[in-house]
C-alpha cells in the first residue's frame, strides 16, 4: 500500500470510530446530526505491503476540545505499516454544508 492509498484508507477509520457525534448531543434540537470533518493529518509510512494482503486499522480519541484528536495505526498481515495523528472538528451536518453549498454559487 503506498503513502497515498494508506491515508485514504487512514482518514475515515478517525470518522467516527465511537460513532457518538453523529447521533446528536442531548443540548441540541431534536433532528440536530453532528459530524467531524478532517482538519490536519501526519501520516508515517512505515512498510509496503503487498497488493492482495488484507490491511486492518485502529484509531484511538486520544482527545477533544472542540476538536478531536486522534491516532490510527494500521497493520498489515505481518507489520505496522502506518501510523497517523488526525485533526477532525465536530460542525452542524446541516450548517456546513449549506454553509460549502453557498460557496458554490
Amino acid at each position: 500500500m503506498g503513502q497515498r492509498t494508506g491515508a485514504g484508507f487512514l482518514d475515515p477509520r478517525a470518522g467516527r470510530p465511537d460513532g457518538k457525534h453523529r447521533r446528536g448531543r442531548p443540548d441540541r434540537a431534536p433532528g440536530a446530526r453532528q459530524t467531524t470533518v478532517g482538519a490536519h493529518i501526519d501520516v508515517r509510512h512505515l512498510a509496503a505491503t503487498p497488493i492482495g494482503m488484507q490491511v486492518r486499522a485502529r484509531a484511538e480519541l486520544m482527545g477533544v476540545e472542540g476538536r478531536r484528536l486522534f491516532s490510527i495505526q494500521a497493520w498489515d498481515e505481518s507489520e505496522l505499516i502506518g501510523e497517523a495523528d488526525h485533526e477532525r472538528f465536530v460542525v452542524d451536518e446541516a450548517k456546513f454544508i449549506g454553509r460549502v453549498q453557498a460557496k458554490g454559487k
